[in-house]
């Protein structure tokens, strides 16, 4: 398992896309377990 120390000096390497990325997979996680639903760029709901 990865310590958060580790975690945050890979996410630094990362490209400014992937980061975009992580957030939003983050964020989605996040939603889920607050039981929310995200909007798309359309007003979809994602979840």
């Amino acid at each position: 398992m990865m310590l958060n120390s580790e975690l945050l000096i890979q996410l630094e390497k990362l490209s400014r896309g992937d980061k975009f990325q992580i957030i939003q997979f983050l964020m989605t996680e996040l939603a889920k377990e607050e039981g929310l639903e995200l909007l798309d760029y359309n007003n979809k709901a994602i979840l």
